[in-house]
């Protein structure tokens, strides 16, 4: 064997100790979607023998979460399985302190270390832990081709709806590129409902189904500005009006720090105004850029500025269909409170009609909400109940009784959860003597919070803002979920901010149900 035949094998050698112990690391990855921004991961370390995880959850203290012990990794088609974890249990609740952070570790299977993006799933549940398109941050992922019908170019020449109300729904579709199933993409819809104008962006939730597709129809009323808004990651504007449709193609993949980056095209009624609207008004800085400024000048576009700021001209003598929109706008809630308000003149005689229609609406759901109807939603109506009256006014209709108090909003996730992961409990102690009374924060939907509380065979309350503030500094709670329990005797005897897991509730109960 000559020399430099020794020296080749030695080389090949020496190529092949250094693979072996190559490892590639990802600071600081970027995400092509979660649902999850408080579970964040802050390193990925691949090596021959196996895939590490540095992540880190930051919520509010007294707060808990848990990774599951079936949590694994995809790439290309495969998996690969969690195999163990530093600083948590797997598939055990870990409870916040008062940092509100913990970091910990995950082990995997190892990927193959030409991985360039891999998810993070403890499965394809809508709770599950979901982390898609993990990758380092150099790596751009690529981005899907967007059809030619979607790439319609501005026009200063799109001509805005007529002002006037009309109750033709409106209709938007979404399309998703590069959708992954589990992805559970919900998007949430902002507009201006004139049946609830005291509630000036109205929110309307939709989830993509599994082919990425989702479409709904708005009770708009009159022509607006509509906001579509994938939580925590896109944004997008839309000028939409009663009987028009318009659809938006959605990348699910596209990477960026943009606000709007994964809406990639529009198609239908205005289309080329609202790819260009959004973009420019960020990029100038609060303008509205290319004209769009002089067309949006030219006519009233009502969005939730106008209604918020409508009080000046609905009591000015000011006539025309401003000013009749304006008195709806800024009367209304003031009925819808309960406040003792005469109609105003409203010379438009659609919109005239529409607001006792609603009126009509709510002053029946008043009277069925008093009989007692709802049998799991009790004095929906208690405006005649001072705030400082509230809670005691709740708590007294169980003298005797063991209470669990929760004040919750259906915004908010660790809440809902909460509700879930206490139901077996419920069942375990339906024997007990105890009322479970749900108090759910003013902020919350009311339409969503009607559909999801049909599934809580419980006590709930929807108060005023007065009401469910005054309760939250009774109870010194500066954030929820939040949970309070009484003995039969009327004793406050536990409260907690944050879920502080099923275990502490249960012991918590028994407790109070062993002092009567």
């Amino acid at each position: 064997m000559n020399k430099q035949t020794i020296i080749t094998i030695l080389l090949v050698l020496v190529a092949l100790a250094v693979h072996a112990k190559k490892t590639v690391v990802w600071e600081y990855p970027s995400v092509v979607y979660t649902n999850f921004t408080y579970f964040v991961i802050q390193k990925v370390v691949m090596t021959k023998e196996q895939t590490v995880l540095y992540a880190s959850v930051k919520l509010l203290p007294g707060l808990g979460f848990r990774i599951q012990d079936g949590s694994y990794l995809q790439a290309n088609g495969k998996q690969y399985a969690i195999t163990g974890s530093d600083s948590i249990a797997l598939g055990k609740w870990f409870v916040l302190d008062d940092s509100g952070k913990k970091d910990f570790v995950l082990y995997f299977k190892s990927l193959p270390l030409n991985t360039k993006e891999f998810d993070f799933l403890e499965g394809l549940k809508r709770n599950d832990y979901q982390i898609f398109g993990l990758h380092d941050k150099n790596y751009i992922m690529p981005a899907a081709p967007v059809p030619e019908e979607y790439l319609a170019e501005y026009a200063v020449d799109d001509q805005l709806a007529e002002m006037k109300y009309d109750a033709t729904p409106a209709t938007i579709h979404f399309k998703a590129l590069n959708y992954r199933k589990g992805m559970n993409t919900e998007i949430n819809i902002r507009y201006v409902d004139l049946k609830n104008p005291k509630d000036y962006m109205w929110e309307n939730y939709i989830r993509l189904n599994d082919e990425g597709e989702a479409s709904v129809s708005l009770p708009i009323g009159l022509p607006q500005l509509i906001v579509a808004e994938i939580y925590w990651s896109s944004m997008a504007v839309v000028y939409l009006a009663p009987g028009k449709e318009v659809t938006l193609l959605i990348d699910m993949s596209r990477d960026g720090d943009f606000p709007n980056t994964k809406f990639v095209g529009y198609k239908g009624y205005f289309a080329k105004t609202d790819k260009a609207w959004y973009q420019q008004r960020v990029e100038d800085k609060g303008g509205y850029g290319r004209g769009i400024k002089e067309l949006w000048d030219k006519q009233l576009v009502f969005d939730h500025n106008f209604v918020s700021d409508c009080k000046d001209l609905a009591q000015s003598d000011a006539k025309g269909f401003k000013a009749d929109l304006a008195r709806y706008c800024y009367y209304l809630p003031q009925v819808l409170d309960s406040k003792k308000v005469e109609k105003p003149l409203i010379e438009d005689k659609n919109l005239s009609d529409l607001y006792d229609t609603v009126v009509a609406e709510y002053q029946k759901t008043v009277a069925v909400n008093k009989q007692g109807i709802l049998s799991n939603a009790h004095y929906l109506d208690m405006t005649d109940v001072v705030p400082e009256n509230t809670l005691q006014t709740i708590l007294d209709k169980h003298k005797g009784k063991t209470i669990l108090v929760d004040l919750w909003a259906t915004w908010c996730v660790p809440c809902m959860a909460g509700h879930e992961k206490m139901k077996p409990m419920k069942e375990e102690l339906k024997d007990k003597d105890i009322v479970y009374i749900y108090i759910a924060a003013p902020s919350s939907n009311f339409e969503k919070w009607k559909e999801y509380i049909a599934n809580i065979p419980d006590e709930h309350y929807f108060l005023t803002d007065e009401q469910y503030l005054y309760i939250s500094k009774q109870y010194e709670c500066t954030g929820i979920p939040f949970y309070a329990i009484y003995n039969s005797k009327g004793e406050q005897t536990y409260k907690h901010q944050g879920f502080p897991g099923v275990e502490a509730i249960r012991e918590a109960l028994e407790k109070a149900l062993d002092n009567k």
